[in-house]
């Protein structure tokens, strides 16, 4: 399974996924210069346009989140198809290869196989494109507010991007390491239920349960393992995102303070560092993923 067949599943769709992401945070940021606009209109004491941008800025919020749903569902939608292509391709196979092959393996390959696949691969990528434009936007909403600003964000940027790459090959090696372990524990429960019978003649049910105890263990301590890096990769992407966020509000503050940017700039930063840090998370734990 590769993106390039993902993307051959069903290639309507997943045009319309992508055009649908970038939508999203565009959507995102043109609401957030409605509300700067609002700011403006406030102080200038219009009620009537403020009226009137107060309900178009409602509505883009809300297409914008709409956006978010319909996107994640085509992602979805384009993931099971491929599942199924992938599945079909895997069980013809095994059947006309004339190859001996171990249920435990193809079992593995055919459940949690895929869903490791779809859980840190597919679903990474409405991830990566969404945070990806959501920081494009931001740049150049940037720039006709402040180059300062704009030059502190393309260095969070870069420094955002390295970050993923401290856990990266931990991560990795965990992820094979539930595949393989699975893989152990169907085995070991293939071999030993085959002989149900002859346990329950020599009353070794106990062998039985000490047996696949020991394997789900095993088990068990990979996916521990996996998700001790994953809150890891997220817990070095959350800190980082929240100082950056922070730096870039105290620097709007001492913009505005010397002229070199509006007051209604200044109440729109909290919108900056909000999608700032959601879009950093995002791409740092997708690319890790």
């Amino acid at each position: 399974m590769n993106f390039r067949e993902l993307i051959k599943i069903n290639p309507v769709r997943f045009c319309l996924f992508v055009i649908i992401t970038v939508l999203t945070p565009i959507t995102l940021i043109g609401n957030t210069a409605l509300v700067q606009l609002e700011t403006t209109i406030v102080l200038s004491r219009n009620l009537r346009n403020f009226i009137i941008i107060s309900a178009i800025s409602l509505v883009v919020a809300a297409l914008g989140y709409v956006f978010i749903y319909i996107s994640q569902y085509l992602i979805t939608y384009q993931a099971q198809d491929l599942n199924n292509s992938v599945r079909d391709k895997i069980v013809k196979h095994y059947f006309y290869d004339g190859k001996k092959h171990q249920v435990s393996e193809m079992q593995n390959r055919l459940t949690n196989d895929l869903q490791m696949v779809n859980e840190n691969y597919v679903g990474a990528i409405f991830n990566l494109l969404y945070g990806s434009v959501m920081i494009v936007s931001i740049i150049i909403y940037l720039i006709m507010l402040n180059w300062i600003l704009l030059l502190t964000i393309c260095l969070i940027v870069a420094i955002t991007l390295v970050l993923p790459k401290l856990i990266e090959k931990p991560l990795q090696k965990a992820n094979q390491l539930i595949s393989d372990s699975n893989q152990v524990y169907l085995d070991t429960l293939n071999d030993w239920l085959a002989g149900l019978e002859q346990l329950r003649q020599f009353a070794a049910g106990a062998k039985l349960f000490s047996v696949s105890k020991l394997a789900s263990k095993k088990l068990e301590d990979a996916n521990v393992k996996q998700t001790t890096y994953t809150k890891l990769l997220n817990a070095i992407t959350g800190i980082a995102s929240a100082i950056f966020g922070l730096i870039i509000f105290l620097l709007s503050g001492f913009l505005v303070k010397n002229g070199l940017l509006e007051i209604s700039a200044l109440l729109i930063v909290g919108n900056f560092r909000f999608y700032l840090n959601q879009a950093i998370n995002q791409i740092s734990n997708a690319r890790g993923q």
